[in-house]
């Protein structure tokens, strides 16, 4: 009973305190023992309060019997890439070859080949692919009409995007991207230009400086919807009048210089319903709300 007694009283008395000096300048260290302690440089906590992680990549996870799958240069990681419906692309294998696209690491398909395009080839890529394909649609040798179908067929079986060759006259380029056009600008245009369109009712249209003989040129832009004008980016004085207007379609002409990036804005005439936009400038019709 006295030992219980002596118990509670030591109990009932202030514990022992032990103080110790902080040091706000020095981090203290979580994990690092053995092989780990290379890797705890990189994971510090800095008193008072502050929690520094370095970021990480993910521990990777590979299967017995795919462990030897082509690896692409791990230098790629460090480019931005590009977006594609939503999916960033940083690298592309250029082949056909379905074993090594079933085994390998990149991020998009580039099957491009030196034959006619058939859509039996096509739809066994993208049958056996698990990554977005690119797949070319001929324009050389294959001309008129059947690339336009070629290209049509291929992005009704799920194909990213379609590769023409250079030869391609620019009639035939102008009906597959009025064919294929996901956005509400259109490019009439030869070969070797680039149009970039974003969601604020903007475009940049880039022709390619690929060699000495390249010149500046004409081109038109055909945007769906009545538009009253284009303005420039760089100077919003600079404006450019419709050609023609024609139900809901607007054609423009633009003046290009190799090399350069042209940025344009459009302003429109009416909404999506045909209402006429009482304001100076408005959005394109497809963001109206109801």
């Amino acid at each position: 009973m006295s030992k219980n007694r002596d118990l509670i009283d030591d109990m009932a008395e202030a514990p022992e305190t032990e103080d110790f000096v902080q040091f706000d300048s020095e981090p203290l260290q979580l994990g690092g023992v053995g092989e780990d302690a290379p890797a705890a440089n990189d994971r510090q906590v800095t008193t008072p309060g502050d929690v520094h992680v370095a970021p990480q990549m993910p521990t990777p996870i590979d299967g017995t019997l795919r462990q030897f799958a082509l690896r692409v240069p791990s230098v790629i990681d460090e480019c931005s890439g590009i977006m594609v419906f939503g999916k960033r692309i940083k690298s592309l294998v250029f082949s056909t070859d379905l074993a090594i696209i079933r085994n390998v690491n990149a991020d998009a398909v580039f099957a491009v080949y030196p034959f006619t395009p058939q859509p039996v080839i096509t739809q066994a890529l993208l049958m056996a692919s698990d990554l977005p394909v690119f797949v070319g649609v001929g324009g050389g040798l294959t001309t008129g009409k059947r690339v336009v179908n070629l290209a049509m067929y291929a992005e009704m079986q799920g194909a990213t995007g379609v590769v023409v060759n250079a030869p391609t006259p620019g009639r035939i380029l102008n009906r597959i991207r009025s064919e294929l056009c996901a956005g509400d600008v259109v490019l009439e245009a030869p070969s070797q230009i680039s149009l970039f369109t974003y969601d604020n009712d903007t475009f940049c249209v880039y022709p390619y400086a690929c060699d000495e003989n390249a010149a500046a040129q004409q081109i038109r832009v055909r945007v769906k919807g009545v538009a009253t004008e284009l303005y420039s980016l760089e100077n919003e004085k600079f404006r450019i009048k419709p050609l023609y207007v024609d139900h809901n379609d607007t054609l423009f002409e633009i003046y290009t210089e190799p090399g350069e990036f042209s940025f344009y804005g459009i302003r429109w005439a009416e909404n999506r319903y045909g209402e006429k936009i009482e304001e100076e400038w408005g959005s394109a019709p497809h963001d109206f709300e109801d």
